[in-house]
């Protein structure tokens, strides 16, 4: 039986991973968002699910966040009580750690962290660039095999980090590193024009 997956959040990287989770095999229930054609959009580009009504987590194993950072509290809170109580839920935001979902913990939910190390300026690009790039973890005990599972199906690499993480250098590095380098080629480029 499939792993059955809910992506909460229409975005670019929510649409790109929940594509890549479908061609692995992975059921994709849909994607839940408050703007219905983007929902459309995102599903159209997914090739897979339909659009989600709260009530219809309850049927996921494994429910993403990929909503905007600021956005992880008020999802974290209207997940709780509607989540399978051993379903692993998990953001994908490098400035949040897992305990931004500590609502749906506290409701015995398995909470978790997965930050791909890409950019994705849209959802296109995004999906062509998860294949390969590293993916931060952070998950509690009963969570970590399966999201790392997760992450390998979307074609990333899961790396582990080793004790806390400073979330404000960490995010910070990734911004630089992924905007800084694309900024630095695009003025050579320039440059060499």
């Amino acid at each position: 039986m499939p792993l059955r997956i809910a992506v909460v959040g229409p975005g670019r990287l929510g649409g790109a991973l929940a594509r890549r989770w479908h061609e692995a095999g992975l059921e994709v229930l849909g994607v839940l968002g408050r703007d219905p054609a983007r929902c459309a959009e995102a599903l159209a580009f997914i090739g897979a699910g339909r659009a989600l009504a709260p009530a219809d987590l309850a049927h996921a194993a494994i429910v993403a966040v990929t909503v905007a950072d600021a956005a992880i509290d008020e999802v974290a809170g209207m997940l709780a009580a509607r989540l399978r109580p051993c379903a692993l839920v998990f953001h994908v935001a490098g400035s949040r750690g897992r305990d931004a979902l500590a609502p749906c913990a506290e409701r015995g939910a398995r909470t978790a962290a997965l930050h791909p190390l890409l950019p994705a300026p849209d959802r296109e690009a995004a999906y062509a660039g998860l294949p390969g790039r590293f993916a931060l973890l952070e998950a509690c005990a009963r969570g970590e095999r399966l999201l790392a599972l997760v992450a390998r199906r979307a074609g990333l690499v899961p790396w582990r980090a080793g004790g806390a993480i400073d979330r404000d250098a960490y995010h910070a590095g990734c911004a630089l590193a992924a905007n800084g380098a694309t900024a630095l080629v695009g003025a050579a480029a320039a440059v060499l024009r």
